[in-house]
């Protein structure tokens, strides 16, 4: 009897304990669901207060006790309000679109509004990654992958003017302000205060030939004169074994780096690569030449790359019986491709060509990669490929798409850091201006400098409308 006496007891309490627990769950539960209640009630009188910070602020409180995509969507629109009034608040807008998109990760709304408040911060590269993350999650949507692409492309253009500038090679540019040349960075950032009346491309070795006004010379990256040239320079190329092509008196001759003359009469010359140079003999007539100068090809031209070399990897372009094919370096062409014009080789590969008065894209074995439909083109560099419509140049990415759109006159390309020199015409006043301002008008009136239309060609340096180089920078890289 005993025992079932203590068992009965036993039993007891614990109905007891489940029951009193059981109340307890509900009151807290209870509890819980009140002040969430209140919190939405107070977020929802503070919004019509127009109270926005403190309306976020009880969305948040509401979230801590029940969280849900609905809430969150209603605490963006308090913060959206709150950073209008304040925009010292963003931080706090960043910091709950993060918190949003680590608890619901494949939500687009989320994922898209953290990187439209990067992109307002100018976090460009937390923006792009935002949207990467998504995606790799296996989230498929064309506006995520849009944004992504625009953020990518988007730039800033460093104010800094040039009148000329010569491409990059190994990563510095001889740009010209006026009259005196010097060199920048891939970045924009000026390499040293030395100006010089000409400056060449440099060498893997950082030397480059310049000329002061009294010396011409090669001048090695630490200052230390490497040769003296005993004339005065129109311009040259860069140092590659041993030599260096340098125009004066109206035509290229090869010196040896102490300055000595070697050889050459020519109206373009290359850059040596294993003992031969492409060089122009005649208006219609390049050759291969030996370390000697004697020829070994014939051809009626030969595109030199943005470093005067005419060799790229295994290939070359070259013109035979008015075609541009592709060569190998043992002189033998590529199978299946001919056009009319052609651009230049680059690393990336892919050759902006020209047929039937249309441009497009070819790779080093012969493959139309994109249809000619452009007006103009020059071959991808740096996964950029800049195209022309209508007068103005824009680029292209690896998929074909425009990605940086058509608004410039002229267009360099793009280097390993994502910059690329444009060229942007100057902003003049028009008379009609000048007459408002005497008269105490505020009429906003502008016009740029422009060419007639048959004449406008937008890399001819004699039509392009007057303007200076400047520096275009990715916001990603």
């Amino acid at each position: 009897m005993k025992k079932v006496y203590f068992l009965t007891i036993t039993i007891l309490v614990i109905c007891i304990v489940i029951a009193l627990f059981s109340v307890l769950v509900d009151n807290s539960a209870s509890e819980e669901e009140a002040a969430y209640e209140k919190a939405m009630e107070n977020a929802s009188d503070y919004m019509e207060r127009g109270l926005y910070q403190l309306a976020a602020e009880e969305y948040e409180a509401a979230m801590d006790i029940k969280d849900s995509e609905e809430v969150r969507g209603l605490q963006f629109a308090a913060y959206e309000k709150a950073v209008q009034e304040n925009d010292r608040l963003l931080a706090d807008y960043i910091e709950a679109a993060v918190d949003a998109v680590n608890n619901y990760p494949t939500n687009v709304e989320f994922s898209l509004k953290l990187a439209d408040l990067y992109n307002r911060n100018q976090s460009y590269k937390d923006a792009y990654d935002c949207l990467s993350d998504i995606i790799e999650q296996g989230v498929e949507n064309d506006t995520l992958i849009q944004k992504r692409k625009e953020i990518q492309y988007s730039f800033d253009i460093d104010w800094s003017n040039y009148v000329e500038i010569q491409p990059c090679c190994n990563g510095l540019y001889p740009v010209c302000e006026d009259t005196d040349w010097q060199y920048v960075s891939i970045t924009g950032d000026t390499d040293s205060d030395k100006h010089y009346l000409y400056a060449s491309r440099v060498d893997p070795e950082g030397i480059r030939f310049v000329f002061d006004g009294d010396q011409a010379y090669l001048v090695d990256s630490e200052g230390v004169k490497r040769g003296i040239f005993g004339i005065v320079p129109e311009s040259a190329s860069i140092l590659s074994e041993g030599k260096i092509a340098i125009r004066a008196d109206g035509s290229y001759g090869y010196y040896a780096q102490l300055g000595d003359y070697l050889f050459g009469k020519y109206l373009r010359a290359g850059v040596f690569q294993n003992g031969k140079a492409a060089v122009q003999t005649a208006e219609t007539e390049w050759q291969l030449i030996d370390e000697t100068g004697k020829p070994e090809a014939t051809y009626e031209e030969i595109k030199l790359d943005l470093s005067d070399a005419y060799l790229v990897g295994d290939a070359y372009l070259a013109k035979k019986n008015g075609k541009f094919m592709i060569y190998h370096s043992d002189g033998q062409p590529v199978d299946g491709f001919a056009c009319e014009d052609v651009d230049i080789l680059t690393k990336d590969g892919l050759i902006a060509f020209c047929n039937d008065g249309k441009w497009g894209y070819v790779n080093t074995e012969g493959k139309v990669m994109i249809s000619p439909t452009f007006e103009k083109a020059r071959s991808f560099m740096n996964g950029l490929g800049a195209v022309c419509k209508d007068g103005k140049w824009g680029f292209l990415d690896l998929q074909g798409d425009i990605v940086i759109d058509y608004q410039f006159v002229d267009v360099d390309y793009f280097n390993e850091e994502g910059s690329c020199f444009v060229w942007i015409p100057k902003i003049q006043e028009t008379e009609s201006e000048e007459n408002d301002e005497d008269n105490g008008t505020n009429d906003d009136i502008f016009q740029t400098e422009t060419v007639s239309e048959s004449e406008e060609t937008p890399s001819d340096k004699e039509t392009r409308q007057s303007g200076w180089w400047q520096m275009l920078t990715l916001h990603v890289k």
